[in-house]
């Protein structure tokens, strides 16, 4: 071994290791042992070469009081044991929520970079849809459906009474069965108030059963004609025409086309009903009953069941039937001697006509003419 070099204090040694049988000069090391002062070359397989160390040797780091299952967390100084587990962790607040002492909890985000436990609550907490559930199917469902179990799981259906739903009319909300209750009362039925409520009324045909005669059990009220009335046959109600003496029961009085005020039949005798000419009857006695008789000798619009005497000699005249009439009403014009001279005229009121003409003529002395109703037109008779 040889020292040399430049500086006094600064020596360079020179070695030369002999290693005995088995030790490879070329792979081994020396390692310098502080106790004896000798140094020792060791084998590269480093058999024979150990160090005794704890993390504890380390300077920046301190596990004095570790405890089974703690880790090394830095403290911003040295390395130091702490506890493994929810709380060390800075963001998540576990104050009041330790997953150690209440279960079905989850981590939530407060949207703030922080983090607490939340307890496992939909109407909160989980966000989702209906179909989203493993249980519920909603394929195709409808307006007014509702989640129904069928026994295995929850699918849509359309809620129907009697099936789904098992209730008491009272159950629903928009009936007001406060004082018609169904159970202690009979013969009711339900009602639309008209504001989208019900409520239970008797079944009256004047106010709450609309409907026509056709639809009762005993009425036969098809092939009606105008006039006809409804008339029991003895078991059932049919349509028929009433007429007085028959079917009808009752007096002249009651017929509403009959003045009957002042010429009651039952207390004046010998009254005959008479047209007035506009429709209408009333009770004249049997003098004033036969035909009035009008002396004329100019032109002038005549009155029904009258004889009209026509004096002619001072010039021609026109008789003008009325325009009122009635089936049997009748006229008669008689010329006074001198119609060979001045004819008379027999004309209409109105677009009536006489034997289907507008007009007749009378032009023979003495001669006349007697003209009759049919309601509509005038005959000669």
């Amino acid at each position: 071994m040889a020292f040399h070099g430049d500086q006094p204090n600064m020596k360079q040694i020179d070695m030369s290791v002999e290693t005995g049988v088995g030790y490879n000069p070329a792979s081994g090391s020396l390692m310098f042992h502080n106790t004896s002062g000798l140094i020792q070359h060791i084998n590269g397989d480093w058999a024979d070469f150990t160090v005794s160390l704890a993390l504890n040797d380390l300077t920046d780091v301190s596990v004095g009081g570790a405890a089974n299952g703690q880790i090394l967390s830095y403290n911003g100084t040295s390395w130091v044991p702490v506890d493994h587990d929810m709380e060390a962790i800075a963001d998540l607040d576990t104050t009041t929520n330790s997953p150690q002492t209440t279960s079905d909890l989850f981590i939530r985000s407060a949207g703030d970079g922080t983090y607490s436990f939340a307890a496992l609550d939909l109407a909160t907490n989980v966000a989702g849809d209906i179909g989203d559930l493993d249980d519920v199917n909603t394929a195709g469902h409808t307006s007014g459906q509702v989640i129904v179990s069928n026994g295995t799981t929850f699918v849509m259906e359309t809620l129907a009474l009697g099936t789904q739903v098992t209730g008491q009319l009272e159950d629903l909300t928009d009936v007001d069965s406060t004082t018609n209750s169904p159970q202690s009362t009979a013969n009711l039925g339900f009602i639309s108030v008209g504001d989208g409520t019900y409520s239970f009324a008797a079944m009256d045909l004047s106010t709450n059963v609309g409907g026509d005669l056709g639809e009762l059990d005993n009425v036969t009220a098809v092939a009606t004609t105008s006039g006809q009335v409804l008339m029991a046959d003895g078991s059932n109600f049919i349509m028929k025409a009433i007429t007085l003496g028959d079917e009808v029961t009752g007096q002249l009085e009651d017929l509403s086309d009959v003045d009957s005020t002042t010429n009651s039949p039952q207390s004046t005798a010998d009254l005959a009903l008479v047209s007035v000419g506009d429709g209408t009857y009333s009770f004249k006695d049997i003098v004033s009953a036969r035909r009035s008789i009008s002396s004329i000798s100019a032109s002038t619009t005549g009155v029904v069941h009258t004889v009209y005497i026509v004096d002619t000699s001072g010039g021609a005249a026109t008789f003008t039937a009325p325009a009122a009439h009635a089936a049997g009403d009748e006229i008669v014009i008689k010329c006074a001697g001198s119609s060979q001279t001045n004819a008379i005229t027999i004309a209409t009121a109105d677009a009536d006509t006489i034997d289907g003409a507008a007009s007749k003529t009378l032009e023979s002395n003495w001669g006349s003419i007697r003209i009759e109703s049919d309601g509509t037109n005038w005959h000669r008779a």
